[in-house]
């Protein structure tokens, strides 16, 4: 990593940064997971929204895994993104986290709860820790119809809008699930 790339991934933001984080958990209680990781992520982010949560397949996981709750968080943040980074994967590992694929198969592991940093402001970066914004997120209807709820202008590298995206993956597969997550333990 370029000497100039470190010190941005590490540095403190300037002022307040716009951030998005997927949330997902598909083993145990996923509501209480959901709940835990908005709490977790309450301790380094301000002005909190929250997308629908939505239930879907497994994607790329073990052929015994069930299926995900998936939401988005936006907020701001005065965190670097290395250490927003570092924060999540704290998390995760508190609930559990195992390395993200199996050494055998090749395949994501189920877990109690997994958090991406989709985007971080404006910044785009490609480093062996991080990636912004999140590669997949085009990509991933369990990802962009909740944070295209809350994001719907965002346009990702000049792309299409996440509105416009998000009527591509519409009735494929992704579902809204009714839960409180506020509240609910």
């Amino acid at each position: 990593m370029s000497p100039s790339l470190h010190s941005t991934i590490t540095a403190q933001p300037p002022g307040p940064v716009q951030i998005a984080i997927g949330l997902g958990a598909n083993i145990g209680d996923r509501v209480a997971a959901l709940n835990a990781g908005v709490r977790h992520l309450e301790k380094v982010a301000d002005n909190i929204a929250c997308s629908s949560v939505f239930e879907s397949p497994p994607l790329d996981c073990e052929k015994t895994a069930g299926p995900f709750l998936n939401m988005v968080l936006t907020g701001t943040t005065q965190r670097s993104p290395i250490e927003l980074l570092a924060h999540c994967q704290d998390m995760e590992a508190r609930m559990g986290r195992t390395p993200r694929r199996m050494r055998t198969t090749g395949s994501f592991q189920s877990r109690k709860l997994d958090l991406d940093i989709l985007r971080y402001g404006d910044f785009n970066c490609t480093t062996p820790e991080l990636i912004l914004p999140h590669p997949e997120l085009r990509f991933r209807p369990f990802v962009l119809l909740p944070l295209a709820q809350l994001m719907p202008d965002w346009q990702i590298d000049g792309g299409p809008s996440l509105a416009d995206l998000a009527t591509v993956f519409r009735d494929r597969g992704c579902t809204i699930h009714p839960c409180e997550l506020r509240g609910s333990e």
